[in-house]
């Protein structure tokens, strides 16, 4: 019990690494990261779908779906407005101004 924290900090710090592990690993590995809002049909709607693309893709890519109640934090420093977002990481390509990473308005089907 931390600050009388509880597993609110438990929590807390899982997202925390969550966000590190996307953000660092997914630079050397594909990572499609979905923000999405847990009360929305349209996001509802994307994770539906990821569910059968990570089926499809097995272990070529890792899948990450944050949600907006408990990462609100990190939606507002990267300025997500519309949910769901998508973001893919990979590789960087020197030549792309992004930097490795890709952001999508969904929903997107896994088609």
């Amino acid at each position: 019990r931390l600050f009388g924290w509880d597993e609110f900090l438990g929590t807390w710090v899982e997202h925390l690494l969550t966000a590190i592990d996307t953000a660092v690993l997914g630079e050397r590995a594909p990572t499609l990261l979905a923000l999405a809002n847990r009360n929305e049909a349209n996001s509802q709607k994307q994770v539906a779908a990821l569910k059968r693309f990570k089926v499809g893709v097995k272990d070529a890519a890792r899948v990450f779906v944050l949600y907006a109640h408990e990462f609100d934090w990190l939606f507002q420093s990267w300025a997500v407005k519309e949910l769901p977002t998508l973001m893919l990481f990979g590789p960087s390509d020197d030549t792309q101004d992004h930097q490795g990473r890709v952001e999508l308005i969904g929903p997107l089907d896994p088609a």
